[in-house]
């Protein structure tokens, strides 16, 4: 929800994260059951503005719980989880976090092939128009460089 609102520029305020405190406002302990669920928080956490206590909370509350049950994570959650703890999702690269997904879709119980057919296409073909691009710019920077007048 966190990765949305961002998305949008809507401005996500810390009282969304207040649906995982309890009464006595510290983190349900219920929610540590549920790796992907810490994951996702972790993640939408990492959308603060500096000096929201109650988002710096969250980080540290679920990256603690994370490192606790990461030993005994299954694939792929088991890599999302190492990927996130190293480097929060939106801190990451898109384009080398879109790989890691599909390949870990792939593995995914339940998985629809057509889907994922259809991801690869998809990023093979966006990978072929950067690489043209990156041809023609760089084809345009050193014809630039030939044709320009030495000193």
């Amino acid at each position: 929800m966190g990765r949305l609102l961002h998305r949008v520029r809507a401005k996500a305020t810390a009282a969304v994260f207040n649906k995982f405190k309890g009464e006595d406002g510290t983190f349900k302990k219920d929610i540590t059951s549920q790796p992907s669920g810490l994951l996702s928080l972790y993640n939408a956490a990492h959308l603060l503005i500096h000096g929201e206590p109650a988002l710096e909370e969250a980080i540290s509350f679920a990256r603690h719980h994370l490192e606790l049950v990461s030993s005994s994570l299954k694939s792929p959650l088991a890599q999302q989880v190492k990927r996130a703890l190293h480097r929060a999702l939106p801190r990451s690269c898109k384009r080398v976090e879109t790989l890691h997904y599909i390949s870990e879709y792939g593995e995914e119980e339940g998985h629809n092939p057509v889907l994922l057919e259809l991801a690869k296409l998809d990023f093979n073909l966006l990978q072929h128009v950067h690489l043209k691009e990156l041809k023609a710019i760089t084809e345009y920077v050193f014809c630039s460089l030939l044709s320009s007048p030495t000193k």
